[in-house]
């Protein structure tokens, strides 16, 4: 547990007595902490006491979350959402409230139901609170018995969802270190890429899986790269929290190293070397819009071929985040004093709409396909309104033979985007598989759900029709 005001980590915390949600270090803490937490938890407070029936049409949201409450589920994000007044802390309060890893059960939910059986599952009146990882302080359960059954797993290491040679406990701390950092640091994501533009091009480092060492650590290994860095010495947390940003371009790169070896004697220009290249960010939102900025320098650095490289956003979710005043319109971008004594150029296009829709919004003269299409994280198969959607787009990719990535947070979002694709009949020329280029900062599972995921975890790219 953490104080909720300083952040500071230790096993026994004061709880907030009115909404009993979170924990302080001490009356200092509550109290300076009072001004942001006072409407979240006087609302909480009120849900507590909820015991009514079913939800009007017309419900507000303080009733949208009591009757997430009566039925046991407690809190939604997407209630969250709706609140003006509900800050970052709160909504993470409520995606990451701590929860038993096998019954699923928050300590409000203990609360709530207050068994009176005493029987194996120790969900008796006396267990009121729950137990956490002695070592990690970061997983739970609601009794000893449950605590049992999870402990082996917590302290083994983890597959391809988690980070080689790491338990769940471990990458526990790593995930609060790197907390910690961005708390000192003052950014989630430092927009930092390294200033040198490469001579000739040289193809992304490979991971050596007998060794153990990752395509990242070669990457940092190479001096070239970290010859200018915005942290003295450079930590291991440094650059994880750099690789949210860095995951954008390398994931391009490495996309563009993949289809340029599979077109090898097609008679096509391999995109590494053109001299103008194009590149279209599919379903574009806040992370692409606020971590690849920078970050798309990158790829002018490490394609020395290219002296023009167009950055074309296009997604409903830049219309929150964007001025739209300049809709479609180009927009220089600064450069590197190196690229800007070469006269070289980044433009980035936004677009705030579906790829479709902004492909069939220009007459037929203006349209220009991308050299190569990006989706990140898209979730293109989690509904009937998002495959409908993603649909539309994918069949112009296809027509137009396309090349293009899709990334995805884990596995079985990869898998299923993998269906999906092959339903529409795309041509599948890279495979699913785990992105070496994906974001190194671990993402706990919200709502209770046990691992992690990670920014661009998995990787696959299809180009024309099957």
């Amino acid at each position: 547990m953490a104080c909720y005001n300083c952040f500071t980590v230790a096993p026994k915390l004061q709880k907030c007595s009115r909404c009993k949600r979170i924990r302080y270090c001490n009356d200092a803490c509550q109290k300076a902490n009072f001004s942001e937490h006072k409407w979240f938890c006087k609302n909480l407070a009120r849900v507590h006491s909820y015991s009514g029936g079913g939800l009007s049409e017309t419900a507000g949201p303080l009733e949208t979350i009591q009757l997430h409450v009566r039925m046991g589920s407690s809190l939604t994000i997407a209630l969250l959402q709706t609140e003006e007044d509900i800050s970052q802390n709160d909504k993470n309060l409520v995606v990451f409230e701590p929860r038993c890893a096998i019954c699923y059960r928050s300590e409000y939910d203990m609360r709530r139901q207050r068994p009176t059986d005493d029987d194996d599952t120790g969900t008796g009146p006396s267990y009121g609170s729950l137990i956490s990882c002695s070592t990690c302080l970061g997983a739970f359960a609601c009794s000893p018995a449950h605590w049992a059954v999870y402990e082996q797993e917590h302290k083994a290491k983890m597959g391809e969802e988690g980070v080689p040679g790491l338990s769940e406990c471990d990458l526990n701390i790593r995930a609060a270190e790197d907390d910690d950092f961005t708390v000192l640091t003052g950014a989630h994501r430092p927009p930092w890429a390294p200033e040198r533009r490469r001579v000739t091009y040289e193809a992304l480092p490979a991971a050596d899986a007998a060794s153990g060492v990752s395509a990242w650590d070669k990457w940092w290994a190479d001096p070239v790269n970290t010859r200018e860095v915005p942290a003295p010495g450079f930590p291991e947390v440094a650059k994880r929290a750099c690789s949210q940003a860095l995951s954008i371009p390398l994931t391009i790169l490495y996309g563009i190293g993949l289809f340029d070896e599979l077109a090898k004697g097609d008679g096509t220009l391999p995109l590494h070397e053109r001299t103008e290249l194009e590149v279209a960010i599919l379903g574009a939102a806040s992370y692409e819009f606020v971590a690849g900025g920078m970050g798309f320098e990158e790829l002018l650095h490490s394609l020395p071929s290219v002296r023009k490289l167009t950055v074309r956003l296009v997604g409903p979710e830049l219309q929150r985040i964007a001025a739209y005043d300049a809709d479609g319109m180009p927009m220089d971008m600064d450069t590197c004093p190196s690229c800007a004594e070469q006269n070289i150029t980044r433009v980035h296009i936004h677009h705030g709409d579906t790829f479709h829709d902004y492909i069939e919004s220009v007459g037929p003269a203006a349209r220009r396909m991308p050299d190569i299409a990006v989706a990140f994280n898209s979730g293109m198969h989690e509904n009937d309104f998002s495959k409908k959607s993603w649909a539309r787009t994918i069949k112009m990719l296809v027509k137009k033979s396309v090349p293009t990535i899709a990334t995805s947070y884990q596995s079985k979002e990869a898998e299923a985007d993998f269906a999906f694709l092959q339903e529409l009949g795309c041509r599948i020329v890279i495979s699913p598989h785990v992105n070496p280029w994906r974001s190194e900062l671990a993402i706990k599972e919200p709502f209770g759900a046990r691992g992690f995921y990670f920014q661009n975890g998995f990787i696959q790219g299809f180009k024309g029709k099957a």
